[in-house]
This record gives structure tokens, sequence and C-alpha cells, in this order.
């Protein structure tokens, strides 16, 4: 998935283009998930798990581990709650 962001991937606010790719794969329906680079961890290594709702398979979806990172505890990041 890295290879096809743009180079800005990891600016903020996120390029116009990240919302057209995420778009674009909830309407295919091919998986029910991604991983995807972290934008808040160095070089984009750590990684992050989005799920595709309209994806048949959804309702089957079980977290089973949660991982809080808190290595930059004084980044300012926006709420879920806009994006």
């Amino acid at each position: 998935m890295q290879e096809e962001l743009p180079n800005n991937w990891a600016t903020y606010p996120a390029p116009v283009e990240l919302a057209e790719i995420g778009n674009d794969w909830v309407q295919k329906q091919d998986t029910v998930a991604i991983c995807v680079p972290s934008s808040i961890t160095p070089n984009g290594e750590g990684r992050n798990y989005i799920l595709n709702p309209a994806h048949p398979d959804f309702a089957r979806v079980r977290i089973i581990k949660i991982e809080i990172l808190l290595n930059e505890p004084a980044k300012s990041l926006p709420s879920c709650a806009t994006w």
C-alpha cells in the first residue's frame, strides 16, 4: 500500500489523494482491512490497520489486541471525530 501513496502522505493536513485512495479501496471491497504506515512514527515505521465497514466480512472482524502508543505525547493530533 505504501508504494501507492503520494510522496507527501505524512503531511498534515493530509493530502486529498489519500481520501481518494481510501474511498476507492472502500468502494472496491477487495479486502476487509489494510495495513498503512503511521504518519506519527519516524519514517512511517509504525503501522495502522484500517477496517472497511462496506466489506461483506466486516461483521466477522474481532479486535484481539489494542496497543496504545504514547511516544509523542506533546504532538497535537486531530480528534478521530474530525477524520
